[in-house]
């Protein structure tokens, strides 16, 4: 069960009453890539195999066909007989630009794939707990997911491209939380065209856009968003721009 049912006392205007409501519930779960701990997380007690993936990938491990992925209670083990090679962790982005990134999108099409996550996000309706996300590839919204760490959440959909082999530069990720520079960092080293939230961009990100010839966008809700960086959204011709 991703949630518990607790008691609480209602407050609402001048009145109060019990009701029974939803919390999330967080999970901790320690990786390991061989021998070597990647750390302990706090999350949401599914798709660990995909967050395992997803997260030894952003730390620059390979992600090989032969490896296996062994769980045993709280610990999350991925095995190859692969050599490891060095992390990308402090890789430079200049190394990732690609001026030709050629994958561009309607407006009104990434405004309807969010809104389309909005009304997939489960979880967060039952409990208002946990961030979203998921990859728009060829026009349609896919693997949809939800973590109470963004971060975690942002690792999980890394880890599902990685199962389905998309080519990175088909994807847009659809976001709803903020885009630290740590998630700006994950999704540029890995190549991803264009980055859309629903909330805010940090000032760092858009740099990291710049760099890397990445299209970032954030605000974008109902029929509005903002475009910070990139040329990759396709835009609706107005009256005063003929």
């Amino acid at each position: 069960m991703y949630y518990s049912n607790r008691k609480i006392i209602r407050v609402q205007g001048q009145d109060h009453f019990m009701m029974q409501d939803k919390v999330i519930v967080e999970h901790e779960v320690d990786i390991f890539y061989d021998e070597c701990c990647l750390g302990t997380y706090s999350c949401t007690n599914k798709e660990l195999r995909e967050l395992a993936i997803g997260l030894a990938f952003s730390k620059g491990y390979a992600i090989v066909e032969d490896m296996k992925i062994n769980m045993h209670g709280n610990q999350i083990h991925l095995i190859t007989s692969k050599e490891q090679p060095d992390s990308l962790a402090n890789g430079n982005l200049e190394q990732v630009r690609d001026d030709g990134k050629e994958l561009r999108i309607e407006a009104s099409d990434i405004l309807r794939c969010m809104r389309d996550l909005r009304e997939a996000s489960g979880l967060f309706m039952e409990t208002g707990g946990t961030h979203n996300g998921a990859w728009v590839y060829r026009g349609n919204l896919v693997d949809i997911t939800e973590d109470i760490s963004r971060n975690c959440m942002v690792d999980k959909l890394i880890g599902k491209a990685l199962n389905h082999a998309y080519d990175w530069k088909e994807l847009c990720i659809l976001l709803s939380c903020r885009v630290s520079k740590g998630i700006m960092h994950k999704l540029s080293m890995a190549g991803i065209p264009i980055v859309v939230s629903m909330s805010a961009v940090m000032d760092t990100s858009i740099e990291m856009a710049k760099i890397t010839g990445t299209t970032l966008v954030g605000f974008t809700r109902y029929n509005r968003m903002n475009i910070y960086q990139g040329d990759g959204i396709l835009l609706g011709v107005h009256d005063d721009q003929r």
